[in-house]
């Protein structure tokens, strides 16, 4: 019993951070804040390229559609390292389906190949 509170309890605690991250971020998209910064990256979703920008936290964090109000809370990431095979799961939230999840994919300026599935709104 004591496991199973433990397992729940840290799922809960899991969860926190991205139930706070979907109230972040401007309520229009046109120019992000300041404190985003420049991290701009091209990405793949399905057959759509975006423009996205991570919040200065990085790839943990809501990433704002550059040109639309949209933003994706990210909820699996896996980064495959420059000349690496093996891909590294970085983010993982409990709960939540990868095909049910807005996919998308950018390669970022250090080489790294990066995929986010996340909820798009």
């Amino acid at each position: 019993m004591r496991k199973s509170f433990l397992t729940a309890l840290a799922a809960v605690i899991g969860l926190i951070p991205s139930l706070l991250a979907v109230g972040v971020g401007p309520a229009a998209a046109d120019a992000p804040p300041p404190a985003w910064g420049t991290d701009d990256r091209t990405l793949t979703c399905g057959t759509e390229s975006v423009t996205a920008q991570w919040s200065r936290g990085g790839v943990l964090t809501v990433l704002l559609v550059q040109g639309s109000t949209d933003v994706i809370v990210p909820k699996l990431v896996q980064v495959t390292p420059l000349g690496a095979t093996q891909s590294q799961t970085t983010l993982a939230v409990p709960g939540f389906d990868p095909e049910d999840l807005v996919a998308c994919e950018y390669t970022d300026p250090a080489g790294r190949f990066v995929q986010v599935w996340g909820l798009r709104s």
